[in-house]
């Protein structure tokens, strides 16, 4: 194909913005993938589509289609687990600077700790010194408004 491709977001399937802009290959009898990462997606159902202009202007819309995006965070785990003194949480998320609180609570549900950060998108790591918890079960909660993970360790 020659030109090249814009890729488009919508919320509501009608009105779209463009994601990014690909430039094409050339004419040419060959198949040609292209890829794309919107890198700020949002929660929920989000929709795309494909517009392919040629060099001479012409264009054509494909398909569209709905992308569930089900939570800004993920992949969340606690380790080592057991800990003695140091846990790490690591966890992704789609969203730079998002402010996110980590709560850990004793198995009574007593809060123990609560911390509040920011991530970067993509792979993030938290720190917590378990040093002054007693030996026990813990529940440990990281998240934004109502959205959470939960977890928990054992503190050795």
């Amino acid at each position: 194909k020659d030109g090249y491709d814009n890729r488009g977001f919508s919320l509501d399937g009608i009105h779209f913005e463009v994601v990014t802009n690909i430039p094409g290959a050339g004419t040419s009898s060959d198949i040609n993938n292209y890829y794309a990462v919107d890198q700020h997606p949002y929660s929920g159902v989000s929709y795309y589509r494909l517009k392919q202009t040629d060099f001479n202007d012409h264009s054509e819309h494909f398909d569209i289609v709905p992308v569930q995006i089900l939570s800004t965070l993920s992949n969340v785990s606690v380790f080592p687990n057991p800990t003695k003194e140091e846990l790490t949480i690591s966890f992704s998320s789609i969203e730079k600077r998002k402010e996110y609180v980590l709560t850990i609570y004793s198995v009574v549900g007593q809060i123990v700790h609560k911390q509040l950060f920011f991530s970067e998108q993509g792979f993030n790591q938290v720190k917590f010194n378990t040093s002054g918890l007693p030996i026990g079960m813990y529940f440990l909660a990281v998240g934004s408004g109502d959205e959470h993970q939960k977890l928990k360790f054992t503190k050795e």
